[in-house]
C-alpha cells in the first residue's frame, strides 16, 4: 500500500525532452497574457505538473507595506489541500505577509540576498520562519509530505529581486531540476514584470482618455461628466453579462472616449436650446464617425474603433452611421448605446428637462427590439433594480 508521501508526489516525465515541451508550452501560452492573478496560477500549476515538485508557491514584494506576500500556489494534494493548509493556517495564501527583516525567515533572505537557495535539506518546514502565523501552514504541510526538501529562487527584474518563487518536494531534487526551476522562475518573472508593464500602461492610457473626455465635456456644462457616467453604467452591465476582464476595460475606455469627435462641432451647434437645421443633424450625427477616427490613430487604442463608431447604431437597423442591424452592431457597442441612451434621458440637456429615473426606465422597454438589444436592456435593468436595493 503507497504511503502519503508517496499518494502526493507527482508523476515525473519520462525524460528531458518532455520537460523542454512542458517548459515551451507554457511559455507560449504565458506570451499572451496580462492578467497577474492568472499568470501566477498558470506558472505554479505548470511547475507543479512539470517537476517532481509537491508545492509550488510564488510570494511578491509589497514596496508599500514592507513585506512578502503570498501571490498563488498549487499543490499536488490539489485544490482542497490547498484549501486545507490555508485553513490550518487561519489565512489564505494571499493574506499571508511576511515583514522584510533580515534572520526572521529563510524565504526573506532569500529575497533581501537575491540569490537563490537550492535543495535544502533535510530541513524541518519549521526552521524556514520564526513567524508564530505561519506555524500552523508548516505544520500541516509537513503532516502531509513529510521530510521536505526546499528551493528558493528570487524573482529578479531590473536587477531587484521582486519576489520568491518556491518548490517543496519529498525528496532531493535531480540535477537537472535544478536547470528547470531556474528556468520556472525567470519565465515567472518575465511574465510577471510584463503583465505590470501593461497594467502601468494601461492606468497611463485610462488617465489620458479620462483627461481628452474632461476636455471636451468642458465645452459644455450640460454634458459635464457624462462620458464618465456612461462607463459607470455600460462596465456594470458587463460585468453583470459575465463579460471578460479584458472586455470591461475595452468597454470601460470606450465610454470614455464615445463623444470625442464632438471636439470638432461648433459650441452653437452644441448648446443649440432650439431645433437643429438639417446640416446641424448632419454635423451632430458625424461624431461617432469623427471618435473612431480619432482613437483609430492611436495604435493602442485602434481595437476600440468598432465599439465607438457603432454607438448608434439601432436595434431595428435604423441608426446610424452604417444602419446595422440586430447583432450586426458589436456587442461592446449595443452595451454602450443602452448606457448612453439612459444618461442622456436622466441629464438636463438645453433642449429640454431631465426625465426621471422611472421615465427613463419606461422608455428602455419601450424602445427594446426597436432602438436597443432586448438583452441587454433586460440587464441593465437588473443592475438598477439592484442599485436601487442597495440605497434603500
Amino acid at each position: 500500500m503507497e504511503d502519503k508521501r508517496t499518494q502526493a508526489r507527482r508523476k515525473r516525465p519520462e525524460n528531458v525532452t518532455e520537460q523542454l515541451r512542458a517548459l515551451r508550452e507554457v511559455s507560449i501560452a504565458l506570451a499572451g497574457m496580462r492578467d497577474l492573478k492568472e499568470i501566477l496560477k498558470k506558472i505554479t500549476d505548470a511547475a507543479l505538473s512539470t517537476l517532481e515538485t509537491d508545492v509550488v508557491v510564488v510570494f511578491l514584494v509589497d514596496q508599500a507595506k514592507h513585506t512578502l506576500v503570498g501571490g498563488a500556489g498549487s499543490t499536488s494534494l490539489g485544490a482542497g489541500g490547498l484549501r486545507r493548509l490555508e485553513e490550518a493556517c487561519g489565512t489564505t495564501l494571499t493574506e499571508l505577509e511576511f515583514p522584510l527583516e533580515r534572520g526572521k525567515a529563510l524565504i526573506v533572505d532569500t529575497i533581501l540576498d537575491g540569490r537563490p537557495r537550492l535543495g535544502l535539506t533535510p530541513l524541518r518546514l519549521k526552521e524556514m520562519t520564526r513567524y508564530e502565523a505561519v506555524i500552523p501552514l508548516l505544520d500541516t504541510a509537513e503532516a502531509a509530505f513529510g521530510e521536505i526538501t526546499v528551493s528558493m529562487v528570487p524573482l529578479i527584474a531590473r536587477q531587484e529581486p521582486f519576489g520568491v518563487m518556491i518548490f517543496l518536494s519529498p525528496e532531493q531534487i535531480h540535477p537537472l531540476d535544478k536547470e528547470l526551476i531556474h528556468a520556472f522562475a525567470s519565465l515567472a518573472a518575465v511574465s510577471i514584470e510584463t503583465a505590470r508593464a501593461y497594467q502601468r500602461f494601461q492606468e497611463q492610457n485610462l488617465q489620458t482618455i479620462t483627461a481628452l473626455a474632461a476636455a471636451v465635456e468642458a465645452r459644455d456644462p450640460y454634458t459635464s461628466g457624462h462620458s464618465q457616467k456612461v462607463t459607470e453604467y455600460t462596465t456594470a452591465i458587463a460585468a453583470k453579462m459575465g463579460l471578460s476582464t479584458k472586455e470591461i476595460e475595452n468597454l470601460r475606455m470606450a465610454g470614455l472616449l464615445h463623444d470625442i469627435g464632438k471636439i470638432g462641432i461648433p459650441d452653437s451647434v452644441l448648446n443649440r436650446p432650439a431645433r437643429l437645421t438639417a446640416a446641424e443633424r448632419i454635423m451632430i450625427d458625424s461624431h461617432p464617425v469623427t471618435s473612431a477616427e480619432i482613437v483609430g490613430k492611436i495604435e493602442a487604442l485602434a481595437h476600440l474603433m468598432p465599439t465607438i463608431r457603432h454607438h448608434h447604431e439601432r436595434w431595428d437597423g435604423k441608426g446610424y452611421p452604417d444602419g446595422l442591424k440586430g447583432d450586426e452592431i458589436p456587442l461592446l457597442a449595443r452595451i454602450l448605446a443602452v448606457g448612453d441612451g439612459f444618461e442622456a434621458m436622466t441629464a438636463e440637456r438645453p433642449y429640454r428637462f431631465a426625465k426621471s429615473q422611472e421615465k427613463a426606465i419606461e422608455e428602455l422597454k419601450a424602445g427594446a427590439a426597436t432602438q436597443w438589444d432586448p438583452k441587454v436592456v433586460e440587464v441593465f435593468l437588473k443592475v438598477l433594480e439592484e442599485e436601487q436595493k442597495q440605497d434603500t
